[in-house]
């Protein structure tokens, strides 16, 4: 009897150990995803991405190439407007990092840790730190559906995200949720390279100007008739237009929208030039993520061009993140 109670214990011990390992060992894709950063060299990604806000949608063809040299990290990031059919550049090279809109011909010149300073849906290392905090995990027969809380800065309207990862942890897709649950940025990747060879030139400035306007398909031709623009889109409650005016500064044509209320501020709009030759611009500022591709921030003011157009958002008492959703609500085209 005594031998028989014995083995009974023993038998409920053993399911005790293995059900401690199944709750609490954890499923080891946090190491796995640890190895994944510590040996990552290089790699190359192209992805569809869409981008929601209210009746609003933004697609993009991103493409996405990386390498690492020593303590050097070298970036190249396109992301093409499909429904404008205009690509905007951003690099990371020994100089600094660089904005390139080719449409324009223009660059902005900056010193930052861009693209690691924050989360990106499209950079690996971005995906790749979920692992870092909390998360849950769905095993499926092809991957792994990781699930967490967002980290992008400045983006509180991010509530949840899934990320689907293969086997060996290579991005499948990423999707950011609303606090209805609504999906406001789906990234799906469509190449994943984690052993590209690039071209010595591949994160140089000139070289990838060049090729960026001999790719181009369309001028930018905005009317300008079509101006002003506004802010549609935008959460506004308690902020009404109060002036909507044109003035001509330098024989350029200038439109100034002013908005008071809770918080007040204006929207300065014109058509951006364009220039024969690469015109560099240095900006001690911070490089800002939005909807229609990046913008600059200094202090009170935003500045970014979308469409041939040159917007620049000013206001004395605006937090970052209101700079962020009027800029994300403009409209795209003036409603009739």
């Amino acid at each position: 009897m005594f031998k028989k109670i014995i083995a009974v214990l023993l038998v409920f011990g053993l399911i005790g150990v293995g059900a401690w390992k199944v709750f609490f060992s954890g499923d080891k894709i946090g190491d796995k995803a640890e190895d994944v950063i510590t040996n990552l060299q290089s790699y190359y990604l192209e992805a569809n991405m869409d981008m929601n806000k209210g009746e609003e949608q933004r697609k993009f063809d991103v493409k996405v190439s990386y390498k690492k040299d020593g303590d050097k990290d070298y970036f190249r990031v396109s992301l093409k407007d499909t429904m404008i059919n205009q690509e905007q550049l951003m690099l990371r090279n020994d100089e600094g990092v660089f904005v390139l809109t080719p449409a324009l011909n223009q660059v902005y010149q900056f010193k930052s840790d861009w693209p690691l300073n924050s989360a990106k849906p499209y950079i690996y290392q971005s995906l790749l730190d979920v692992f870092k905090g909390e998360y849950s995990t769905k095993k499926l027969s092809d991957g792994t559906v990781v699930t967490s809380e967002p980290n992008y800065r400045n983006s509180p309207q991010y509530k949840k995200q899934e990320i689907k990862f293969s086997k060996d942890l290579k991005p499948v897709w990423v999707h950011l949720y609303g606090e209805n649950d609504e999906v406001l940025v789906k990234v799906t990747f469509t190449k994943v390279d984690t052993a590209p060879s690039f071209d010595a030139e591949h994160f140089n400035l000139s070289p990838n100007m060049i090729q960026a306007r001999e790719d181009m398909s369309n001028d930018v031709n905005v009317p300008i008739d079509e101006l002003p623009l506004f802010p549609a889109g935008s959460d506004l409650v308690g902020i009404e237009l109060k002036e909507n005016t044109k003035s001509v500064i330098n024989g350029e044509e200038m439109f100034i929208l002013t908005y008071e209320g809770e918080s007040s501020f204006t929207i300065v709009q014109r058509v951006a030039e364009i220039y024969d030759d690469m015109q560099v611009e240095l900006v001690n500022s911070e490089l800002i993520d939005l909807i229609g591709g990046v913008g600059v921030f200094d202090k009170n003011r935003l500045m970014y061009t979308y469409n041939g157009v040159e917007y620049q958002i000013y206001g004395d008492d605006l937090g970052l993140e209101m700079f962020i959703e009027i800029a994300n609500g403009m409209q795209v085209v003036a409603m009739k």
